[in-house]
């Protein structure tokens, strides 16, 4: 899925998409001036639906560093995750 795709399907701004991969979040983008565009991966983009989650929940990028992959992993913080997601969703 292309930046582009993955910002209208998250509802987020490249520059949060651009913060997360310079933080090691996501996968590296592709090469600056090389003309080709970054394809991020299903699992990327899970992974950009929570830290989106948890930006809009106002959730610091140092403690979504700490948080995502045990978010990811655990069956009972993925049902958080989801509550958290038809909560925000609601409003």
């Amino acid at each position: 899925m292309k930046l582009s795709e993955m910002k209208g399907e998250l509802g987020c701004t490249g520059r949060r998409v651009q913060i997360w991969s310079a933080a090691g979040l996501l996968g590296k983008q592709a090469a600056p001036g090389t003309g080709t565009h970054r394809e991020y991966d299903e699992r990327e983009v899970e992974r950009a639906r929570v830290l989106n989650l948890l930006s809009d929940l106002g959730v610091t990028i140092g403690i979504q560093a700490k948080l995502i992959d045990h978010l990811l992993c655990d069956h009972k913080s993925r049902s958080v995750l989801e509550h958290l997601r038809q909560v925000t969703q609601s409003n």
